[in-house]
């Protein structure tokens, strides 16, 4: 997915323009952590999502349309998956996590994140799309280590159309790795090992954070700076280009323009 800001922009003009969020439907937040771990990114004591790889879901940061990252990419690692499902029904969920190595998975009682619930993980591995391996990958029968019971065994009651905020968190060691989470209703027969993630299409949701870019004109070079500071400076002469000129990374980028010509941009992520 390519989140995008935009501004038309008459030479001459020092302006700010600030994007609203958008909740957009079929795609998941994915973070990857070069040299780092799960329990790193629990306590929020690691460094920033790396941008650089080659492919988003393995070993570059972007959005996502299915929480499966990448198999056998790289080692040593950490990295995260986040937003939100829309139930199709309402009803008892089941959730189920795969990873090499362990991981983590999270589901909010509503939007919030700051009301996430650890529901299942892996405490050890995995092989790629195995999802009955162990008693505590999946939500019903994961159990509670601080009171030993299974809060979830019942299912996780959720309403249909409503957005709740989910997170999946891993650590990719040494060898082989693989991360995926999947989801049931508690009536429905358990997914295969081998079955794909159900958290793809309109299940599945992010919310694209505001862009502000701002500008400041001086003679015929033209400062573009754009913040959260994610994603890449386009332009066009006109609006209504099919093509857009990649104009990179740097932020803030210096365009030069002509004394009266129109410049588009936009910020593009990723």
């Amino acid at each position: 997915m390519k989140r995008t800001a935009f501004i038309g922009i008459l030479v001459g003009l020092s302006l700010i323009v600030a994007g609203a969020q958008s909740f957009v439907p079929g795609y998941l937040k994915y973070e990857y952590f070069p040299a780092s771990n799960r329990q790193l990114l629990e306590a929020g004591t690691t460094d920033a999502p790396s941008f650089a790889g080659a492919i988003v879901g393995s070993d570059k940061s972007g959005f996502t349309t299915v929480f499966e990252s990448g198999v056998a990419f790289a080692d040593n690692y950490g990295n995260r998956f986040s937003g939100f499902f829309v139930p199709p029904t309402t009803g008892a969920y089941v959730f189920f996590v795969s990873s090499t190595f362990d991981s983590d998975l999270f589901v909010s009682t509503d939007d919030n994140p700051a009301n996430k619930r650890l529901v299942a993980q892996v405490p050890t591995w995995t092989n790629h799309r195995v999802w009955n391996a162990m008693p505590e990958q999946r939500s019903d029968t994961w159990t509670n280590a601080a009171t030993g019971t299974a809060p979830f065994a019942a299912g996780i009651s959720l309403t249909a159309e409503t957005p709740y905020y989910i997170e999946g968190v891993h650590n990719g060691g040494g060898g082989p790795d693989n991360f995926e989470a999947t989801f049931k209703l508690l009536t429905d027969p358990d997914p295969a090992d081998g079955d794909a993630s159900r958290f793809q299409g309109n299940v599945i949701a992010v919310l694209v954070p505001q862009v502000t870019i701002t500008t400041f004109v001086s003679g015929s070079i033209l400062k573009v700076s754009w913040a959260p500071a994610v994603g890449h400076l386009e332009s066009s002469p006109v609006l209504t280009a099919t093509s857009w000129s990649n104009l990179g990374y740097a932020n803030p980028t210096f365009v030069t323009v002509g004394a009266s010509s129109n410049v588009f941009l936009r910020v593009v992520d990723p």
